[in-house]
């Protein structure tokens, strides 16, 4: 999912390849860009998107479909920034707008090199970072809320059955 890593759908790697694997793990708030996905007009298609792997180091590996964000000048750019700039919707139509293939679209290095974003001063990066970075919490926080309401409205509605509808008394009007 843009800007998220699902991780409900995995492949497992056998613990014997830990060790030649190791420089494929994904570290911890790594930038990560799906550089290979469907056509490029399909709205579903991971080719372009952008996430941050907010796992623990060694836990999750990368494959080679993926770029990575690791090299860059930390006195001049923040990390939580540049992560912000590249989930906007002009990152992904940029990345779509050059991609080659059609059956299976690729995103060429260069273009994601090539992408230019405005550069403020670094405490004004930290600063926008930082607000993001709140609002995001506050989305997850929402999100996890939903999901045990979904949950409970679900176990609410198998008791519900499971007594029948002529037990329950709802209210006349709403």
């Amino acid at each position: 999912k843009h800007g998220r890593i699902d991780l409900d759908i995995v492949d497992y790697v056998n613990e014997d390849y830990r060790e030649t694997l190791s420089a494929y793990f994904a570290k911890q708030n790594e930038i990560l860009i799906a550089i290979t996905g469907s056509g490029p007009t399909n709205p579903n298609s991971p080719v372009g998107k952008v996430a941050r792997y907010r796992g623990s180091d060694e836990s999750c590996f990368v494959n080679q479909r993926i770029a990575r964000i690791k090299d860059y000048d930390s006195s001049r750019l923040d990390l939580g920034y540049l992560y912000f700039m590249l989930l906007r919707d002009h990152f992904l139509e940029e990345m779509r707008s050059g991609v080659a293939g059609t059956a299976q679209a690729n995103i060429r290095f260069e273009q994601i090199f090539e992408y230019k974003i405005p550069l403020p001063s670094l405490d004004e990066q930290i600063l926008l970072s930082d607000y993001l970075e709140r609002i995001v919490s506050r989305t997850e926080l929402a999100y996890s809320k939903i999901s045990i309401l979904e949950n409970l409205l679900r176990g609410a509605t198998e008791v519900a059955i499971g007594y029948g509808i002529e037990s329950l008394e709802l209210p006349r009007s709403m």
